[in-house]
């Protein structure tokens, strides 16, 4: 005796992946193409590349901060030429032991600040399967947690189906999916 459920086919959660924007950007083509709908893909493949954006006003803050650990550099550097050229045993050791780490913090702090122009995010799969949404176009721009990708794998998928009240699931041993 068969009996007609109505179900709906959805992935296995555990082979499901979903990829979202991690902040604002904008999206660049990766290496293959725009990566589409239907398209088969593994896991760690780039599907598409986010280029970061900064808002106005957080560059002219860069800026202010560049400036100000770029001047402090100069004075550092400065005070390191002039000890090194006092001749003699008169400047402890210390002091310019001091001067050189301060130095090669402020060279740090300067390589943290430099804006980023070139660095780019690349968007990769998380898991094996195939695109079944795509909501990306090159130059398109993104804010973060925008669902930029969901991958499926195909083999992998469950029926939810109901079934009336008073229904014996314990007897189901084999199922078929219709359309």
């Amino acid at each position: 005796p068969a009996t007609y459920l109505i179900g709906t086919v959805v992935p296995d959660p555990s082979s499901e992946g979903r990829v979202q924007a991690p902040m604002e950007g904008q999206i660049e083509l990766a290496e293959g193409g725009v990566s589409f709908v239907g398209q088969r893909v593994e896991a760690g493949q780039v599907l598409a590349v986010l280029s970061p954006a900064m808002p106005v006003y957080e560059r002219g803050a860069l800026s202010q901060l560049t400036a100000e650990v770029e001047g402090k550099l100069r004075i550092a550097e400065q005070r390191l030429r002039r000890l090194k050229g006092i001749s003699g045993d008169y400047i402890p050791q210390r002091e310019l032991d001091d001067t050189e780490t301060e130095i090669e913090s402020l060279l740090a702090q300067k390589k943290a600040l430099e804006p980023r122009v070139g660095e780019k995010i690349e968007m990769l799969a998380p898991v094996s399967g195939v695109i079944s949404v795509a909501n990306v176009r090159a130059g398109q721009v993104v804010s973060a947690r925008d669902t930029l990708f969901e991958i499926v794998d195909p083999e992998r998928v469950w029926i939810e189906a109901a079934a009336l009240a008073g229904a014996d699931e314990t007897s189901v041993t084999s199922a078929t999916a219709l359309d």
